[in-house]
């Protein structure tokens, strides 16, 4: 299968454009969920087209940062569930472990 990239359509999303705060309620534990701040339903939207992402980010103790963590643990499973994911995850560090 071979990817035509003349019909992608990137979305680009950084977390620190979005000024996400600390996760205290996720937008599906929300009694009512039109009270929820625009930056979480804009987003929750672009999740919920998406066909795939692809996440690119900073290496932070051989895992993703927290907060990326924190601005995915946001949204419901359910927006992610069946979609193709690709993590690459960079790092000016040596990773040679002894």
């Amino acid at each position: 299968y071979f990817l035509d990239f003349n019909t992608v359509l990137s979305i680009f999303s950084d977390p620190l454009k979005l000024d996400v705060p600390l996760l205290k309620q996720p937008l599906h534990f929300m009694p009512d969920q039109s009270v929820a701040p625009a930056w979480m339903t804009q987003t929750l939207t672009k999740i919920k087209e998406a066909s795939g992402f692809v996440i690119v980010s900073a290496e932070y103790n051989c895992t993703i940062p927290p907060a990326l963590t924190n601005l995915l643990d946001h949204f419901p499973l359910s927006a992610y569930r069946h979609k193709p994911v690709s993590i690459v995850t960079y790092s000016k560090g040596n990773l040679d472990r002894k």
